[in-house]
Order: C-alpha cells, then structure tokens, then sequence
C-alpha cells in the first residue's frame, strides 16, 4: 500500500491519513486548492508560507499564452516532505493564474524531480495520486504544515 511508503508522522502523518480517507471516500474538492484545504482542516493542521515566486503569482493567462520564463525550482525544493502544501505552475486553464494546488507525498526520484502527490484534478472530482515532474511545472509557493 501507498501508505506504507510515505515517512510521516505528527501532524504530517495525521494530514496524510486524512488524504488517504478521503480518497477511499472519493471526497470532492470545489477546485484543487480547496480539496487541499479540506484535507488540511481536517486534520487539524495550519500552515506557514515558506517559498513564493511572485513573477508567477500575479501572472493572468489570457488565451493561449505562453509561459516560457521557467524558473529554475528553489532549492527549498529538496526540502519537501509528505504533507506539504505546493502550488505548481502547469498552465491549467481552469485557474486564470495557471497554477495548481497538491498535497505533496514522497520523491519518486529525488534527482530527476520527480515526485508524487495528491490532488483534485478539477471542481466536483474527489482527489486523485499522481507523478509531478517539477522540471515541467515549476514550483510558485510552498507551505509547510504547522
């Protein structure tokens, strides 16, 4: 099991179990930051802002446009940890900024920046697991649990 496989413990350990009880229960999100949320209220966790990048956070997409000033990811990437609270620049459109908000579990590969996270995907959709590759989707705010 998935659970198994994720070091966390404390609060983290507490936020996680809470994602993984409602993936069993297929909750739903209104939109991908408040299934993070959820997920953090539940467990009784607060949070503390510890990286933004601003150039991404007052960007609007308009149309089709196109983002080609990816950053290179800050180095508190490496920092992460099962239960933090990331927001990645994958140029969705459901969201004006492009941004989308995961609950970030474990590093598949640490070196390659590849890790794995939960999310809901988009509005009325409960939450799901997935491969991040941070490389393609640059990191725009991390927050610790607290």
């Amino acid at each position: 099991a998935l659970e198994s496989r994720i070091e966390a413990s404390g609060i983290r350990g507490r936020i996680v179990s809470t994602a993984m009880e409602f993936l069993r229960q297929c909750q739903p999100g209104a939109h991908c930051w408040d299934w993070v949320k959820q997920v953090y209220t539940k467990a009784g966790a607060k949070r503390q802002v510890v990286y933004r990048h601003d150039n991404y956070l007052n960007k609007v997409i308009r149309g089709d446009a196109d983002f080609n000033d990816n950053p290179e990811n800050p180095p508190l990437l490496s920092s992460l940890e099962a239960g933090d609270w990331v927001f990645i620049h994958n140029r969705n459109k459901p969201d004006r900024r492009g941004d989308h908000s995961i609950l970030f579990l474990r590093w598949i590969d640490q070196g390659r920046l590849i890790g794995e996270a939960m999310s809901c995907p988009k509005g009325g959709c409960p939450g799901r697991i997935h491969r991040v590759d941070f490389k393609k989707s640059p990191t725009t705010l991390i927050m610790k649990p607290v």
